[in-house]
């Protein structure tokens, strides 16, 4: 029986003055606060085994105080966090590699160059077993397997990659807890000896029963997870007129080309509409997950904000800052030159004048409002306090009108520079292409396909209107009313359901649906429209909880 981990009391160093009610001396950061909410309920549970994922990851990473892991495995290591990790995948690989412990067995995965060499130094100092294993391996081996598992983890391909990590994690801690022993203690006790190599299976050895079972029953939210819902109140809705909801957190280039050519295979065949929904954080370059999504074909793009999201005092960047900044990551990380930098933000600069300009004369003043601010941050812009703390309180403010079922008046600041920024993008295709090369941190073949695939589905400029929600609730009320209506023959048709009206324009627009019903899951409805939902985990998490999804109503 263990014992629950004593509760923390964070306190300041010694010598420093503190201000009353200074909370950020008194309490845990936001991830480092949810790790030791974790490592308390484990503790408290008794639980015999832990899966740990990391945060950001690596030697900063608060989940680093584990001392001696039975395993560690390190998963596609692509451009995120670069402000605290370091511009380059290299820099990324070195602090990733924080995970390290002497004699303890890392595995990965199939890496860009420069950041497999920098694991492979990283453990050679740490005197580290790395192994790495692939989906040539993991194939190899259900082909020797009697009853291998049909699909894996919503079918995906690259979650075969990420099976092909977990198959050899399983097989390490099988190793050293044999079964039969019993957990107490067991993994502890084995883990404290050095290991001097991290063995891989050979390609031909089946895999155990249990880790098939395991694979075949394997679900991950959210990330190629797709889900079937009806359209309430829609025309011929007693034959279960539906919406085909598509969702992957895709957040970085590499895994949001994969998340499009996913949504390409996935997409029904039925489906008269493609919708695509988009968010990420302002304080994240949003061009590497536009850039292969812009290639795509569809029929209306959704910006909405989250229900709630991680507190930040970060500025929302304009239209046009959003493109320098690309500019300045992509030269700090190593792949673009100062002069081709330059040359870049000259082109954003005029395309972004251009944009604009048509965009005023196109829809008129009315289409651009200014979008309403929440209370909280409408009190700290007008009281000269600072966005900072505005910033703050109003994410707190979210999450407690979330978490109360309320909805809060969200600051769509950000929305509207997104949908400027898809506007840009759509008018100048030639910056897309500009941005999307440097950005994936794919194989070459990789980039070949993936750029392939999109030019065979390319809209016509100008065929693809951007529309800010009010919120997630109303961006689904709005996919509805497409699924629900008949095809539109140009962007400006309007078509209504339900007493939604859908009436997109090139730009963006502040619409407020309040749609009484929306739409939820169902079984088997004639599918009308596809959507894809992407670009953060949280967009997902709240679309999935809005249409009354839950892990144990998969399949209603």
């Amino acid at each position: 029986m263990s014992t629950a981990l004593p509760l923390l009391r964070i306190r300041p160093a010694p010598n420093t003055p503190v201000q009353e009610k200074d909370e950020a001396a008194t309490m845990p950061g936001f991830f480092h606060f949810l790790t030791l909410l974790g490592l308390h309920i484990f503790a408290h549970e008794s639980v015999d085994v832990v899966v740990l994922e990391v945060g950001l990851g690596g030697r900063l990473d608060a989940t680093n105080v584990v001392p001696r892991p039975v395993a560690s495995g390190i998963t596609t290591l692509d451009y995120d966090h670069v402000a605290i990790l370091g511009p380059t995948l290299a820099d990324i690989a070195r602090e990733k590699a924080g995970i390290m412990r002497a004699g303890v067995p890392v595995y990965t995965i199939p890496q860009e160059a420069t950041a497999a060499a920098a694991l492979q130094a990283a453990a050679a100092h740490m005197h580290t077993p790395l192994a790495t294993v692939d989906t040539q391996w993991l194939d190899s081996r259900l082909q020797a397997t009697p009853s291998p598992p049909h699909s894996i983890a919503g079918g995906a391909a690259y979650q075969r990659l990420n099976a092909s990590l977990a198959v050899a994690l399983a097989e390490e801690f099988a190793r050293q807890v044999p079964p039969g022993l019993g957990l107490g203690g067991q993994a502890h006790n084995a883990a404290s000896h050095a290991r001097h190599t991290a063995t891989v299976s050979a390609p031909d050895a089946p895999i155990a029963a249990a880790l098939c079972q395991g694979l075949a029953a394997s679900r991950w939210p959210g990330r190629a997870h797709t889900v079937l819902a009806a359209v309430p109140g829609s025309q011929g809705a007693a034959q279960g007129v539906g919406l085909q909801v598509c969702l992957d957190g895709a957040h970085t280039a590499a895994a949001m080309l994969k998340a499009a050519e996913w949504y390409q295979q996935e997409r029904s065949a039925a489906a008269e509409h493609s919708i695509l929904m988009f968010n990420c954080n302002h304080g994240k370059d949003p061009l590497p997950l536009l850039a292969p999504l812009i290639q795509m074909s569809w029929d209306g793009v959704l910006f909405a904000p989250f229900d709630f999201d991680k507190p930040t005092s970060a500025e929302v960047p304009s239209v046009l800052e959003v493109f320098e900044n690309h500019a300045k990551l992509q030269v700090e990380a190593g792949t673009m030159s100062d002069a081709d930098a330059r040359q870049l933000v000259q082109s954003c600069q005029d395309a972004v004048r251009d944009t604009l300009v048509a965009l005023a004369h196109s829809d008129g003043a009315e289409s651009w409002p200014e979008p309403p601010l929440s209370q909280a941050a409408a009190a700290a812009v007008h009281s000269g306090s600072g966005s900072s703390s505005g910033a703050l309180k109003d994410a707190a403010a979210a999450a407690v009108a979330a978490a109360q079922g309320s909805a809060p008046q969200y600051d769509l600041r950000w929305q509207r520079v997104l949908a400027q920024v898809w506007a840009v993008l759509i008018r100048h295709p030639s910056l897309t292409e500009k941005i999307l090369k440097p950005c994936a941190a794919g194989t070459e073949a990789q980039m070949q396909a993936a750029e392939a695939a999109a030019a065979a589905n390319a809209a016509p400029i100008g065929a693809t209107d951007a529309v800010v929600c009010n919120s997630i609730k109303d961006a689904l009320a709005c996919m509805g009313a497409m699924a629900a209506a008949a095809p539109p023959s140009t962007p400006s048709s309007t078509a209504a359901a339900g007493g939604i009206s859908w009436e997109p324009k090139l730009g963006a627009v502040a619409v407020d649906v309040n749609a009484p019903a929306l739409p939820s899951l169902a079984v088997a409805p004639t599918v009308r429209a596809s959507a894809l939902v992407s670009g953060s985990l949280y967009l997902v998490g709240n679309s999935l909880q809005h249409l009354g999804w839950s892990p144990d109503k998969d399949v209603p």
